[in-house]
């Protein structure tokens, strides 16, 4: 076929008819009749598809739509951000744990053990160069 065919140029292409655009690319037929009858642009995840199954039938009426599921990609990333947003919410429960429980652990009977040993340090202390 020759390189240099008008815009507008009709030709049969994997059974389905491309129209050439302006900018030199193929748009398939079938394509601009479905975003003619929607009024808008396809969406990257949408498909068109023949009722009857006939390739070169392009009445608005033998055309649906097939939206396509994510990718396993993006069902991935989907994953990852659920994970990521109840990790963040069990992190801000153990804090809120640890807070109450630092908190009863000032009071109780282990801060007063601890105050008796020379402070309030919770790991035993160094031993002193005397003691050693």
């Amino acid at each position: 076929m020759p390189k240099n065919l008008e815009v507008g140029t009709e030709r049969l292409m994997n059974g389905y008819i491309a129209i050439k655009q302006s900018d030199g690319s193929w748009e398939y037929q079938h394509r601009l009749v479905m975003e003619e009858k929607l009024g808008r642009p396809l969406e990257p995840n949408e498909r068109v598809y023949f009722l009857d199954g006939d390739r070169t039938n392009l009445d608005p009426e033998n055309l649906r739509i097939k939206w396509l599921s994510p990718t396993k990609k993006y069902r991935h990333r989907a994953n990852l951000r659920r994970r990521i947003i109840e990790a963040r919410a069990r992190l801000e429960d153990l804090e809120q744990q640890l807070a109450a429980l630092n908190a009863t652990m000032e009071d109780g009977p282990i801060a007063k053990v601890q105050e008796g040993r020379g402070g309030r340090s919770y790991r035993p202390s160094e031993p002193s160069s005397s003691e050693v």
